[in-house]
């Protein structure tokens, strides 16, 4: 299955710019190589891809774009293991969900995906019990973030 119309491997048969996760992710424990494919300005979502565990792919979105006062506290370990120099190294995306259904989409506030762009390392952070919900409608997260650009 292939990653996405611009993937490109090396020799070695690896996803160029592909990220590493240690850890996995929810539900996918153990380590696996993702791609994070790109949106555009006019598309802000992101594609969270791998060839691995049947082909999985997240929809993903950068949570200060529907909420400006998100913030994420990483622990000395996950800094030290993704080697995370400075602010400007850490990319931070939530995954959308899409039901099936064509139910509402939602966002899960509560376990953000962190990425190191200095050297591709990823892993989803498990925030403690907070306001935060799993299950944030998308809706009304772009629609309390309009309503908060107007105040």
């Amino acid at each position: 299955m292939p990653l996405g119309p611009d993937s490109k491997k090396n020799d070695n048969g690896e996803v160029e710019g592909a990220v590493w996760f240690p850890h996995g992710v929810i539900g996918y424990p153990g380590p696996c190589r993702f791609a994070v494919v790109e949106g555009t300005e006019e598309n802000p979502f992101v594609l969270l891809v791998t060839e691995e565990h049947g082909g999985l792919r997240f929809p993903m979105i950068d949570p200060l774009l529907i909420r400006p006062d998100y913030g994420v506290s990483l622990s000395a370990e996950e800094i030290d293991e993704m080697e995370i120099e400075s602010r400007a190294d850490l990319a931070l995306y939530v995954i959308v969900t899409l039901p099936e259904d064509g139910g509402e989409a939602t966002v899960d506030l509560r376990a953000p995906i962190a990425v190191s762009r200095a050297n591709r390392v990823g892993m989803q952070i498990l925030l403690p019990e907070s306001a935060l919900p799993v299950a944030a409608p998308l809706a009304e997260e772009v629609e309390r973030e309009e309503a908060e650009a107007v105040l």
